[in-house]
Protein backbone atom coordinates (compact mmCIF):
# COMPACT_ATOMS: atom_id res chain seq x y z
CA UNK A 1 0.00 0.00 0.00
CA UNK A 2 1.27 3.28 -0.90
CA UNK A 3 1.24 6.82 0.30
CA UNK A 4 -1.43 7.51 -2.08
CA UNK A 5 -3.66 4.92 -1.02
CA UNK A 6 -3.23 5.62 2.71
CA UNK A 7 -4.20 9.16 1.98
CA UNK A 8 -7.15 8.33 0.30
CA UNK A 9 -8.50 5.94 2.93
CA UNK A 10 -7.71 8.78 5.17
CA UNK A 11 -9.86 11.26 2.84
CA UNK A 12 -12.59 9.06 2.66
CA UNK A 13 -12.78 8.54 6.51
CA UNK A 14 -13.07 12.48 7.10
CA UNK A 15 -15.51 13.16 4.44
CA UNK A 16 -17.62 10.77 6.18
CA UNK A 17 -16.64 12.13 9.69
CA UNK A 18 -17.43 15.61 8.93
CA UNK A 19 -20.93 14.35 7.23
CA UNK A 20 -21.51 12.38 10.53
CA UNK A 21 -20.63 15.37 12.83
CA UNK A 22 -22.56 17.57 10.90
CA UNK A 23 -25.53 15.25 10.69
CA UNK A 24 -25.70 14.82 14.47
CA UNK A 25 -25.48 18.71 15.01
CA UNK A 26 -28.20 19.53 12.64
CA UNK A 27 -30.64 17.17 12.87
CA UNK A 28 -29.94 14.87 16.15
CA UNK A 29 -29.34 17.44 18.92
CA UNK A 30 -32.43 18.61 19.62
CA UNK A 31 -33.94 15.20 19.43
CA UNK A 32 -31.40 13.25 21.17
CA UNK A 33 -30.34 16.22 23.82
CA UNK A 34 -31.31 16.88 26.80
CA UNK A 35 -29.21 19.85 27.25
CA UNK A 36 -28.43 22.81 25.24
CA UNK A 37 -24.41 23.88 26.87
CA UNK A 38 -21.61 21.82 27.82
CA UNK A 39 -18.30 22.68 29.67
CA UNK A 40 -14.76 22.90 27.83
CA UNK A 41 -12.53 24.19 30.16
CA UNK A 42 -13.62 27.83 31.13
CA UNK A 43 -16.04 28.50 28.24
CA UNK A 44 -19.67 26.85 27.22
CA UNK A 45 -19.81 25.04 23.90
CA UNK A 46 -23.39 24.25 21.97
CA UNK A 47 -23.60 20.21 23.01
CA UNK A 48 -23.19 18.98 19.70
CA UNK A 49 -19.57 20.74 19.56
CA UNK A 50 -17.75 17.55 21.89
CA UNK A 51 -19.27 15.03 19.15
CA UNK A 52 -17.19 17.45 16.64
CA UNK A 53 -14.59 17.88 18.91
CA UNK A 54 -13.73 14.17 19.57
CA UNK A 55 -14.14 13.69 15.62
CA UNK A 56 -12.02 16.09 14.85
CA UNK A 57 -9.24 14.83 17.22
CA UNK A 58 -9.66 11.19 16.46
CA UNK A 59 -9.03 12.17 12.94
CA UNK A 60 -6.17 14.13 13.54
CA UNK A 61 -4.85 11.24 15.35
CA UNK A 62 -5.47 8.73 12.68
CA UNK A 63 -3.61 11.13 10.22
CA UNK A 64 -0.59 11.00 12.26
CA UNK A 65 -0.97 7.19 11.73
CA UNK A 66 -1.14 7.50 8.10
CA UNK A 67 1.47 10.25 7.71
CA UNK A 68 3.96 7.29 9.68
CA UNK A 69 3.16 4.87 7.54
CA UNK A 70 3.91 6.31 4.47
CA UNK A 71 7.66 7.70 6.30
CA UNK A 72 7.84 3.95 7.40
CA UNK A 73 7.44 3.13 3.05
CA UNK A 74 10.35 5.45 2.35
CA UNK A 75 12.32 4.33 4.83
CA UNK A 76 12.10 0.75 3.64
CA UNK A 77 12.52 2.00 0.22
CA UNK A 78 15.78 4.09 0.99
CA UNK A 79 16.54 1.31 3.28
CA UNK A 80 16.90 -1.29 0.63
CA UNK A 81 18.58 1.02 -1.48
CA UNK A 82 21.61 1.88 1.08
CA UNK A 83 22.74 -1.87 1.69
CA UNK A 84 23.72 -2.53 -1.78
CA UNK A 85 26.32 -0.56 -0.45
CA UNK A 86 27.74 -2.15 2.73
CA UNK A 87 31.53 -1.19 2.80
CA UNK A 88 30.74 2.53 3.68
CA UNK A 89 30.71 2.58 7.33
CA UNK A 90 29.25 6.19 7.51
CA UNK A 91 26.65 5.04 5.36
CA UNK A 92 26.13 1.90 7.95
CA UNK A 93 25.95 4.39 10.55
CA UNK A 94 23.32 6.52 9.24
CA UNK A 95 21.25 3.52 8.23
CA UNK A 96 21.29 2.21 11.70
CA UNK A 97 19.94 5.42 13.26
CA UNK A 98 17.55 6.17 10.79
CA UNK A 99 16.22 2.67 11.94
CA UNK A 100 16.15 3.47 15.06
CA UNK A 101 14.58 6.58 15.36
CA UNK A 102 12.11 5.19 12.58
CA UNK A 103 11.28 1.94 14.92
CA UNK A 104 10.74 4.81 17.94
CA UNK A 105 8.20 6.47 16.03
CA UNK A 106 6.71 3.39 15.45
CA UNK A 107 6.23 2.71 18.91
CA UNK A 108 4.79 6.57 19.23
CA UNK A 109 2.36 5.80 16.81
CA UNK A 110 0.93 2.36 17.99
CA UNK A 111 0.60 4.04 21.73
CA UNK A 112 -1.21 6.83 19.46
CA UNK A 113 -3.59 4.07 17.94
CA UNK A 114 -4.30 2.49 20.63
CA UNK A 115 -4.50 5.47 24.10
CA UNK A 116 -5.91 8.09 21.45
CA UNK A 117 -7.32 7.71 18.24
CA UNK A 118 -9.20 4.40 19.32
CA UNK A 119 -10.76 5.97 22.34
CA UNK A 120 -11.81 9.63 21.04
CA UNK A 121 -12.98 7.67 17.88
CA UNK A 122 -14.84 5.76 20.26
CA UNK A 123 -16.39 8.88 21.67
CA UNK A 124 -17.21 10.19 18.53
CA UNK A 125 -19.13 7.23 17.42
CA UNK A 126 -20.81 6.74 20.40
CA UNK A 127 -22.28 10.83 20.66
CA UNK A 128 -23.44 10.23 17.20
CA UNK A 129 -26.00 7.00 18.15
CA UNK A 130 -26.81 8.54 21.36
CA UNK A 131 -25.07 6.45 23.68
CA UNK A 132 -23.70 7.93 26.77
CA UNK A 133 -20.52 6.82 28.38
CA UNK A 134 -18.15 7.87 30.91
CA UNK A 135 -15.89 10.30 29.34
CA UNK A 136 -12.84 10.44 32.38
CA UNK A 137 -11.90 6.51 31.16
CA UNK A 138 -11.29 8.00 27.92
CA UNK A 139 -9.39 11.40 28.26
CA UNK A 140 -7.62 9.25 31.45
CA UNK A 141 -6.04 7.19 28.27
CA UNK A 142 -5.51 10.22 26.03
CA UNK A 143 -3.42 11.72 28.83
CA UNK A 144 -1.67 8.17 29.48
CA UNK A 145 -0.60 8.69 25.78
CA UNK A 146 0.83 11.43 25.95
CA UNK A 147 3.11 10.56 29.54
CA UNK A 148 4.20 7.00 27.80
CA UNK A 149 5.52 8.83 24.59
CA UNK A 150 7.94 11.06 27.06
CA UNK A 151 9.55 7.68 28.62
CA UNK A 152 9.53 5.91 24.68
CA UNK A 153 11.83 9.05 23.68
CA UNK A 154 13.82 8.81 26.75
CA UNK A 155 14.57 5.58 26.56
CA UNK A 156 14.92 4.74 23.38
CA UNK A 157 16.81 7.96 22.15
CA UNK A 158 20.12 8.91 23.36
CA UNK A 159 20.28 12.10 22.56
CA UNK A 160 17.14 13.20 23.53
CA UNK A 161 17.44 11.01 27.13
CA UNK A 162 20.72 12.85 27.34
CA UNK A 163 19.22 16.63 26.90
CA UNK A 164 16.50 15.58 29.12
CA UNK A 165 19.10 14.84 32.21
CA UNK A 166 20.73 18.16 31.01
CA UNK A 167 16.97 19.68 31.43
CA UNK A 168 15.81 18.73 34.86
CA UNK A 169 19.56 18.82 36.23
CA UNK A 170 20.99 21.76 34.50
CA UNK A 171 23.91 20.10 34.19
CA UNK A 172 24.22 21.64 30.75
CA UNK A 173 24.35 24.86 31.81
CA UNK A 174 26.62 24.37 34.75
CA UNK A 175 28.91 23.00 32.51
CA UNK A 176 28.87 25.84 30.37
CA UNK A 177 29.46 28.13 33.14
CA UNK A 178 32.37 25.88 34.39
CA UNK A 179 34.21 26.24 30.42
CA UNK A 180 33.38 29.67 30.53
CA UNK A 181 35.40 30.05 34.22
CA UNK A 182 38.12 28.17 32.73
CA UNK A 183 38.23 29.80 29.38
CA UNK A 184 38.42 33.34 31.57
CA UNK A 185 41.46 31.65 33.97
CA UNK A 186 43.41 30.89 31.21
CA UNK A 187 43.07 33.87 29.32
CA UNK A 188 44.12 36.02 32.84
CA UNK A 189 47.18 33.49 32.87
CA UNK A 190 48.13 33.48 29.04
CA UNK A 191 47.99 38.05 29.87
CA UNK A 192 49.85 37.76 32.68
CA UNK A 193 52.85 35.33 31.28
CA UNK A 194 52.71 37.57 28.31
CA UNK A 195 53.40 41.04 30.50
CA UNK A 196 55.94 38.99 32.57
CA UNK A 197 57.76 38.37 29.14
CA UNK A 198 57.25 42.02 28.25
CA UNK A 199 58.71 43.39 31.11
CA UNK A 200 62.00 40.65 31.25
CA UNK A 201 62.20 41.63 27.78
CA UNK A 202 62.31 45.45 28.36
CA UNK A 203 65.31 44.87 31.12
Amino acid sequence: MNCAKVLSIVAAYAIFLFVACFAVSYFLTARIANKTRMCIGPWAAPDWFGTIDSGLSSLLGYLSVAIYACVYYKFRKHAVYQTADQRDAARIRQLAVQRRVTVTLGIVTFFTFVFFCTPIAFLSVAGYFGITISSTIIYTLTRINSIVNIFIYVIRQQDVRQAMIALVTRRKAIDQQNQTRKITVHSVQRRGISAQQSGTNNF
